[in-house]
């Protein structure tokens, strides 16, 4: 990914390019935000980070995202039974009928009469 964007094969890339690539993992950071990611691993300050670095940002960004991914997943948990801190359980049976609920439930005639597009007369 990082030759893709050191057009110049200088071995480094700048501010706007990071953030490019952030955008295409799925991210939206702000210039201040690249800025700040690049001052971490390079306080140089220079704006413009090695391969290695760039690794690390990377690193950082997916580590990031796994704990926004935990946190959904822990508040799925309580909404469940279970107990804040991964503590306590959530009963066989209403696992069960959530996921039958999800994997069988079909939508109701109104929901299909509501989702449709208007006829144009």
């Amino acid at each position: 990914a990082f030759a893709a964007f050191d057009k110049d094969n200088s071995g480094f890339i700048d501010a706007p390019k990071l953030k490019k690539v952030l955008e295409m993992m799925e991210q939206n950071p702000t210039h201040e935000d690249v800025i700040m990611m690049m001052t971490e691993v390079a306080p140089e300050g220079d704006h413009k980070i090695s391969c290695d670095k760039f690794r690390e940002i990377l690193e950082d960004q997916k580590k990031k995202s796994f704990k926004a991914e935990d946190k959904e997943m822990m508040q799925a948990f309580i909404a469940m039974g279970g107990e804040a801190g991964g503590k306590g359980c959530i009963k066989t049976d209403k696992l069960k009928h959530i996921i039958n609920c999800l994997l069988y439930t079909s939508p109701s005639p109104r929901d299909l009469s509501t989702s449709r597009m208007p006829s144009s007369a």
